[in-house]
């Protein structure tokens, strides 16, 4: 008799014991960031594609705007089960449509996605700032006729349209973006040549450690309670 009251006085210790510490081990232990990329771009777009209406307007060194910018596809990496490469669709020759301006810290990108289910005319993306690491160029690329071929990039948070964050199955916080546009011609309102938007995000995951001992802390009280039982 007194040697069962000890033994069950022992299975009830550990079970007291290894199970708060198992499950500690997933709070104490390091995290995995998973990186999550989703990157707007204007692949395919020919010069002449965008229906004459995308230009990029230079301001100074630091301050620059776009308007009506023709964004084609979606490619997303990272996601538990959506990656792969979708088309934009919307306003701009049948294009989604990228907008800037970093004088009033606006960026945003609006289209559908029918791939995803995403309609037309919804805003996929939007930031409002504060800009950072902001470039404004604009160099003489063509002598003859004499062409400029502005560049501009920055980076910035932003948030995504919750039907967009859904179809992909992820997130909607801690999104960064970095903004690449390059345009060409002869006066200011310089028609696109490219743009690209690349998101990135980290979701964090437990780590391959974290679980096996999360894991050998479940089997040893598993263990303990099936001693228990062949004793009783």
């Amino acid at each position: 008799m007194r040697s069962a009251k000890f033994a069950r006085f022992i299975g009830a210790a550990a079970t007291a014991i290894c199970l708060p510490m198992a499950a500690a081990t997933l709070m104490i232990l390091p995290a995995s960031a998973t990186p999550i990329t989703l990157e707007f771009t204007s692949t395919g777009v020919a010069p002449g594609d965008n229906g004459g209406v995308s230009y990029v307007t230079i301001i100074s060194g630091t301050n620059a705007s776009g308007s009506s910018l023709a964004i084609s596809e979606l490619i997303v990496s990272g996601t538990p089960a959506a990656d792969g490469t979708y088309a934009v669709t919307g306003s701009v020759a049948g294009f989604g449509a990228l907008n800037f301006d970093i004088a009033i810290n606006s960026v945003t990108i609006v289209g559908g996605i029918p791939g995803l289910g995403i309609a037309a005319g919804t805003t996929l993306l939007g930031g409002t700032g504060p800009f950072t690491n902001i470039l404004v160029t604009a160099p003489n690329c063509i002598a003859v006729p004499a062409h400029l071929c502005p560049t501009v990039t920055f980076d910035a948070p932003d948030e995504k349209d919750a039907r967009l964050l859904s179809a992909l199955g992820i997130s909607g916080n801690g999104w960064e973006l970095g903004l690449f546009v390059t345009a060409e011609g002869t006066g200011n309102g310089f028609p696109q040549s490219s743009a690209d938007v690349l998101n990135t995000h980290s979701q964090s995951a437990p780590e391959p450690a974290t679980l096996a001992l999360f894991g050998a802390g479940l089997a040893g009280l598993g263990s303990i309670r099936r001693r228990r039982k062949a004793k009783a």
